[in-house]
């Protein structure tokens, strides 16, 4: 399940824009070793590097992967499809975003 989440959901140019990917991993029976997996963001078709990406964020949850693409200043060039896509050995699935940008006036 992913969950991908722009504050603000609108932006203007010259503000910041912090978008959040939320993932939680279906574990292995065992449980005690879960399937590993990865957080990748994309503009369009290009892979974004994020360096805010957080196993187990809580310490006790870790099937609960959190990534943070913060963007400061933008302008109306960061207005794009943004993708959030978690992927192990077993598949991926993926949750896109409009990123709508607004000049001032």
């Amino acid at each position: 399940m992913l969950k991908f989440t722009p504050f603000p959901p609108q932006a203007v140019t010259g503000s910041e824009v912090n978008i959040v990917c939320v993932a939680v991993r279906p574990m292995d029976k065992s449980y005690v070793s879960p399937n590993p997996f990865e957080i990748i963001f994309m503009k369009g078709e290009k892979v974004l590097e994020v360096e805010g990406c957080v196993d187990d964020p809580f310490e006790k949850a870790p099937e609960i992967k959190v990534c943070l693409l913060r963007m400061k200043d933008i302008t109306e060039k960061d207005a794009a499809v943004y993708t959030c896509m978690g992927r192990n050995a077993h598949g991926c699935t993926y949750s896109k975003l409009d990123l709508k940008v607004k000049g001032l006036y």
